[in-house]
């Protein structure tokens, strides 16, 4: 309309540019300011920890498990004290308690995540600091975790990393039926049949159920499960009790929960 000459809008249309470069930028740098102030803040916990020290002695088999004494305090003050207790193998144990009564804590005291700020843990008789847990936890320990926190990886890499098989989807449902699973090996499977698709972006039950699938398919001596009805549909949960019932002899379930209604399948009952 004769407001402005050409060579105007040229600069004006540069000068815009310019502006929305530098603001790009400054969001930018906001967005990179904040990936690397969160990755800084990782490496400040991973420097935090204190290294753990495991005994010598290799354990290749677990007769029974005591606890004695055991009570944990946390750095809030906050104290926890256990009963004692005694898993034997053969056996399977049901643990019930309220929200924040040490249940999950519990399991990473079994397992020498934790170490006890009291009382004494002992494994065939041998006080855990004396043994390699970390061997015991790669070879005779299942564990089927509560977080359901995965790597970015497919299904069928997560299950085999962390058993340290090398099984195709085919195997892994074949297994899975063969343990009492046979709902759970179809889901598995149609999960497991997207190579691309990342275990992080399955639902909370989805991810239970490969968390399930993973412990179960893991040749181990002791079975740890923390709440592992918590999301799954009743007929999963139904193969699972029913996997309880075909404990063999050579093994020991220990089952973390809140659900009373699960005491009708287990003969030994611990309250804490």
């Amino acid at each position: 309309n004769g407001c402005m000459t050409i060579g105007e809008f040229t600069i004006l249309f540069t000068t815009i540019g310019y502006i929305i470069n530098s603001v790009n930028s400054l969001l930018n740098f906001g967005q990179n300011y904040q990936n690397a102030k969160a990755s800084y803040f990782r490496l400040e916990e991973i420097y935090r920890f204190k290294p753990q020290n495991y005994g010598d002695k290799v354990i290749n088999k677990v007769n029974v498990i005591r606890l004695n004494y055991v009570s944990m305090v946390f750095n809030y003050g906050i104290e926890i004290r256990y009963p004692n207790m005694e898993f034997k193998l053969g056996n399977k144990y049901l643990i019930l308690g309220h929200n924040g009564s040490g249940k999950s804590t519990l399991i990473k005291l079994i397992s020498n995540l934790y170490e006890p700020s009291s009382g004494i843990i002992k494994i065939n008789g041998d006080n855990i600091k004396e043994i390699n847990m970390e061997n015991a936890r790669e070879n005779l320990f299942s564990i089927m975790r509560q977080e359901l926190k995965f790597p970015d990886c497919s299904v069928i890499d997560y299950i085999n990393l962390s058993n340290k098989t090398r099984l195709s989807i085919k195997e892994i449902a074949k297994q899975l039926v063969k343990k009492g699973f046979p709902e759970l090996s179809y889901e598995i499977y149609d999960l497991a049949s997207n190579e691309n698709n990342s275990v992080n972006l399955l639902s909370g039950g989805e991810k239970q159920k490969v968390e399930l699938a993973k412990t179960v398919l893991k040749n181990a001596i002791v079975y740890i499960f923390d709440e592992p009805t918590a999301h799954l549909d009743s007929i999963t949960r139904n193969e699972l009790y029913s996997f309880y019932g075909a404990m063999s002899q050579n093994e020991i379930y220990i089952v973390i929960s809140h659900n009373m209604e699960e005491k009708q399948y287990f003969d030994n009952i611990i309250l804490i």
